[in-house]
C-alpha cells in the first residue's frame, strides 16, 4: 500500500501511522517506486517498523511515495502518511 506525496522539496520530514501488523515501510522516490511495483529488488530509506509515529526525512527534492506492506506475511495493514514539515 501507498501514499502518494507528490512534489516534496529536500528535508521535508514525512510521518507514517500503520494500523493493524508490524510493518515494512519505506520513503521512496519516483524512480524507486516505479522499480519496486515492478518486483524489482530497491533500496530505499526505512525498514522494519513496530510502533508508529515513523518519521522519515526526503533526501532530494523531487516526486516522493510512502510505501507500506507486511513482506509476505499475513495480517491486516492500514497506512496513513503525512508531510509534517
Amino acid at each position: 500500500m501507498y501514499v502518494d506525496l507528490g512534489q516534496l522539496p529536500s528535508g521535508a520530514v514525512v510521518e507514517f501511522n500503520l494500523s493493524g501488523n508490524a510493518a515494512n515501510v519505506w520513503l521512496m522516490d519516483a524512480a524507486t517506486y516505479t522499480r519496486y511495483r515492478r518486483g524489482d529488488q530497491v533500496r530505499a530509506q526505512g525498514g522494519r517498523a513496530t510502533r508508529t509515529p515513523v518519521r522519515m526525512q526526503t533526501t532530494t527534492s523531487g516526486h516522493w511515495f510512502a510505501v507500506a506492506d507486511l513482506g509476505g506475511a499475513p495480517g491486516r495493514l492500514g497506512l496513513n502518511a503525512a508531510v509534517i514539515s
